[in-house]
């Protein structure tokens, strides 16, 4: 975006005849657009329809349950963002257990920030049989840009079985 306005600059020449000259110039003020973080172009993106709430779908394979501490932790606790199937953003519902590819699901009811390009803490909840919120998961968000939904996420917190970040459209 780029703006252009009409200032009135006074000028005093004190080697001329004139002492001082008043005259109107375009003066061009830009807004240079916000940089991207580093972390939100390289983010894993989480795409599998099970992973959004919505889907209907428990567990991928019966028996198998999805691992996303573990496979974090282990991989260097990479910045995700929920895409495709999977939504536009961590569930900001209770997601009842044996969803999302997992039995205890992570979501969270704290609200998104709203700062671009700032790492806040952010805390995950578990649920398990009936209790939305019986583990407590250390994560962190960071908005990307002023899209509405611009978010990736970051596990914190210990390695941990048979818990999977869930999705939604939002």
């Amino acid at each position: 975006m780029k703006l252009v306005a009409t200032h009135p600059i006074t000028a005093t020449f004190p080697y001329t005849s004139f002492s001082k000259i008043t005259t109107d110039f375009p003066i061009a003020a830009t807004t240079a657009p916000m940089p991207v973080p580093a972390e939100c172009p390289s983010a894993r993106h989480l795409t599998e329809s099970w992973r959004n709430i919505n889907s209907g779908d428990a567990l991928p394979i019966i028996g198998s349950y999805n691992c996303d501490p573990r496979e974090m932790v282990v991989s260097g606790r990479p910045w995700f963002r929920f895409a495709g199937l999977a939504g536009t953003r961590i569930s900001s519902k209770c997601v009842p257990h044996n969803r999302c590819g997992t039995s205890a699901p992570l979501w969270t009811d704290k609200p998104m920030i709203t700062q671009i390009g700032v790492v806040f803490p952010l805390t995950v909840y578990g649920s398990l049989v009936g209790d939305c919120k019986k583990y407590t998961v250390k994560a962190s968000v960071l908005r990307c840009s002023a899209k509405s939904n611009d978010f990736v996420y970051r596990h914190d917190d210990h390695e941990g079985c048979n818990l999977g970040y869930c999705g939604m459209y939002a």
